[in-house]
Protein backbone atom coordinates (compact mmCIF):
# COMPACT_ATOMS: atom_id res chain seq x y z
CA UNK A 1 0.00 0.00 0.00
CA UNK A 2 1.21 2.95 -1.05
CA UNK A 3 0.67 6.60 1.60
CA UNK A 4 -2.49 6.83 0.80
CA UNK A 5 -3.34 10.31 1.31
CA UNK A 6 -3.27 11.68 -2.69
CA UNK A 7 -7.04 11.92 -1.86
CA UNK A 8 -7.03 14.52 0.34
CA UNK A 9 -4.63 16.80 -1.85
CA UNK A 10 -6.25 19.05 -4.15
CA UNK A 11 -8.71 17.72 -6.57
CA UNK A 12 -7.76 17.32 -10.55
CA UNK A 13 -8.32 20.24 -13.03
CA UNK A 14 -12.40 20.59 -13.44
CA UNK A 15 -13.00 17.62 -11.11
CA UNK A 16 -15.86 17.56 -8.44
CA UNK A 17 -15.14 13.72 -7.87
CA UNK A 18 -12.20 12.00 -7.89
CA UNK A 19 -11.84 8.41 -6.43
CA UNK A 20 -8.91 6.34 -5.70
CA UNK A 21 -7.59 2.89 -5.22
CA UNK A 22 -4.73 3.56 -2.54
CA UNK A 23 -3.21 6.34 -4.62
CA UNK A 24 -4.11 5.58 -7.93
CA UNK A 25 -6.28 7.40 -9.58
CA UNK A 26 -9.29 5.66 -10.90
CA UNK A 27 -12.45 7.88 -11.54
CA UNK A 28 -13.11 11.33 -11.94
CA UNK A 29 -16.08 13.27 -12.91
CA UNK A 30 -17.10 17.28 -13.00
CA UNK A 31 -20.72 16.29 -12.68
CA UNK A 32 -22.78 17.79 -9.79
CA UNK A 33 -25.11 17.03 -7.27
CA UNK A 34 -25.09 13.34 -6.98
CA UNK A 35 -24.41 12.27 -10.27
CA UNK A 36 -20.98 11.79 -10.35
CA UNK A 37 -21.62 9.17 -7.22
CA UNK A 38 -24.20 7.15 -9.99
CA UNK A 39 -21.69 7.21 -12.75
CA UNK A 40 -18.93 6.01 -10.42
CA UNK A 41 -21.70 3.36 -9.49
CA UNK A 42 -22.00 2.68 -13.18
CA UNK A 43 -17.96 2.58 -13.63
CA UNK A 44 -17.43 -0.13 -11.15
CA UNK A 45 -19.95 -2.39 -13.07
CA UNK A 46 -17.33 -2.53 -15.76
CA UNK A 47 -14.24 -2.06 -13.53
CA UNK A 48 -12.07 -5.20 -13.10
CA UNK A 49 -9.17 -3.58 -11.94
CA UNK A 50 -8.52 -3.15 -7.68
CA UNK A 51 -10.74 -1.45 -5.33
CA UNK A 52 -10.18 -2.64 -2.18
CA UNK A 53 -8.60 0.47 -0.46
CA UNK A 54 -11.28 3.20 -1.97
CA UNK A 55 -10.79 6.79 -1.52
CA UNK A 56 -12.85 9.70 -2.58
CA UNK A 57 -12.44 13.43 -2.85
CA UNK A 58 -15.44 15.62 -3.42
CA UNK A 59 -16.45 19.20 -3.29
CA UNK A 60 -19.36 19.16 -1.39
CA UNK A 61 -20.60 15.96 1.05
CA UNK A 62 -24.11 16.06 2.59
CA UNK A 63 -25.72 12.91 3.99
CA UNK A 64 -26.65 11.17 0.48
CA UNK A 65 -23.44 11.53 -1.10
CA UNK A 66 -21.94 9.93 2.60
CA UNK A 67 -24.54 7.37 2.36
CA UNK A 68 -23.88 6.39 -1.33
CA UNK A 69 -20.39 6.12 -0.55
CA UNK A 70 -20.52 3.83 2.06
CA UNK A 71 -23.00 2.10 -0.21
CA UNK A 72 -20.16 1.59 -2.82
CA UNK A 73 -17.63 0.64 -0.34
CA UNK A 74 -15.53 4.25 -0.38
CA UNK A 75 -14.22 4.09 3.11
CA UNK A 76 -11.56 7.17 2.91
CA UNK A 77 -13.57 10.45 2.57
CA UNK A 78 -12.66 13.82 1.88
CA UNK A 79 -14.54 16.69 1.47
CA UNK A 80 -14.18 20.51 0.66
CA UNK A 81 -17.01 21.13 2.25
CA UNK A 82 -19.66 18.25 4.35
CA UNK A 83 -22.93 19.23 5.90
CA UNK A 84 -23.07 18.34 9.49
CA UNK A 85 -25.43 15.81 8.71
CA UNK A 86 -23.16 14.01 6.85
CA UNK A 87 -20.61 14.14 10.04
CA UNK A 88 -23.02 12.82 12.31
CA UNK A 89 -23.74 10.20 10.03
CA UNK A 90 -20.76 8.74 9.97
CA UNK A 91 -19.95 9.40 13.37
CA UNK A 92 -22.72 6.63 14.19
CA UNK A 93 -21.68 4.55 11.66
CA UNK A 94 -18.26 4.68 13.02
CA UNK A 95 -19.42 4.03 16.78
CA UNK A 96 -20.97 0.55 15.59
CA UNK A 97 -18.59 -0.79 13.49
CA UNK A 98 -14.77 -2.16 14.09
CA UNK A 99 -13.94 -0.71 10.65
CA UNK A 100 -13.87 3.03 10.88
CA UNK A 101 -15.44 5.32 7.87
CA UNK A 102 -12.11 7.87 7.52
CA UNK A 103 -13.89 11.26 6.94
CA UNK A 104 -12.51 14.68 7.08
CA UNK A 105 -13.31 18.20 5.08
CA UNK A 106 -12.19 21.30 5.00
CA UNK A 107 -15.07 23.29 6.24
CA UNK A 108 -18.49 22.11 7.41
CA UNK A 109 -22.04 23.89 7.03
CA UNK A 110 -25.14 22.91 9.57
CA UNK A 111 -27.14 21.72 6.14
CA UNK A 112 -27.21 21.65 2.53
CA UNK A 113 -29.57 23.84 0.93
CA UNK A 114 -30.65 20.17 -0.67
CA UNK A 115 -34.21 18.74 -0.65
CA UNK A 116 -32.42 15.23 -0.44
CA UNK A 117 -30.89 16.50 2.79
CA UNK A 118 -34.23 17.36 4.26
CA UNK A 119 -35.25 13.76 3.54
CA UNK A 120 -32.82 11.88 4.74
CA UNK A 121 -32.35 13.76 8.14
CA UNK A 122 -34.14 11.79 10.45
CA UNK A 123 -33.07 8.22 8.74
CA UNK A 124 -30.51 5.66 9.65
CA UNK A 125 -30.90 2.99 7.75
CA UNK A 126 -28.18 2.26 5.22
CA UNK A 127 -30.16 0.53 2.55
CA UNK A 128 -33.88 2.51 3.25
CA UNK A 129 -31.57 5.96 2.80
CA UNK A 130 -30.36 4.46 -0.98
CA UNK A 131 -33.38 3.45 -1.73
CA UNK A 132 -34.80 6.84 -1.61
CA UNK A 133 -32.02 8.51 -3.04
CA UNK A 134 -32.39 6.38 -6.10
CA UNK A 135 -35.90 7.12 -6.36
CA UNK A 136 -35.12 10.70 -6.00
CA UNK A 137 -32.37 10.56 -9.21
CA UNK A 138 -35.01 8.36 -11.17
CA UNK A 139 -37.37 11.21 -10.75
CA UNK A 140 -35.23 13.99 -11.10
CA UNK A 141 -33.79 12.75 -14.56
CA UNK A 142 -37.45 11.57 -15.76
CA UNK A 143 -37.75 15.86 -15.78
CA UNK A 144 -34.83 16.90 -17.45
Amino acid sequence: MKNFIVYKKNLPEGASLAVYNNDDLIFTSCGKWLYPLFEFELFLNSYSGPHEHLAAHDTVIGKAAAVLMLHLGITHIYANLASRLAVEFIEKINQKTDQKIDFAWGAVVDRLLCATEGQLEDLNDIDEMYRLILQRNSSDRRKN
